[in-house]
């Protein structure tokens, strides 16, 4: 079943983001999922929650365009490949089309080949580099 993140999920979160090897502490799950600018869904199961997508919506500003990113998706290791990250990846899509949204995008490392296997499957499209400065 997918449904909407809560604090309850919190703990269950971090394993799912620790397997993107992120060690993400418990006030900042809690404050993302407390961020109004944010959408977390999750794939809850009667074996917990086996996956999650995190969204955001923002305005491009050279077209006034309104875009829904992708800024976390994963399922749990051993259960990969059952059609969990397309169904959130769906979930994505509708919110978006529910919100306005002419685009989807996602992001991810350039080491994350089978994510980027992923995407490409889904129907993802490279259009861009990203280029980071930390400040």
């Amino acid at each position: 079943m997918i449904r909407q993140a809560n604090m309850d999920d919190g703990p269950a979160i971090g394993k799912l983001l620790t397997q993107l090897g992120y060690q993400t502490s418990p006030e900042i799950i809690e404050s993302m999922l407390d961020d109004n600018r944010q959408t977390t869904m999750v794939f809850d199961s009667e074996d917990g929650l086996l996956g999650l997508i995190a969204l955001i919506i923002f305005p491009y500003f050279p077209t006034g365009e309104q875009i829904c990113r992708i800024t976390a998706l994963v399922t749990e290791k051993d259960k990969r490949g059952k059609g969990i990250g397309s169904t959130l990846i769906e979930v994505a899509r509708n919110h978006a089309k529910k919100h306005g949204c002419q685009l989807l995008e996602v992001t991810t490392s350039l080491s994350r080949y089978q994510a980027q296997e992923f995407y490409a499957k889904q129907g993802f499209e490279k259009r861009s580099l990203r280029y980071t400065l930390e400040v």
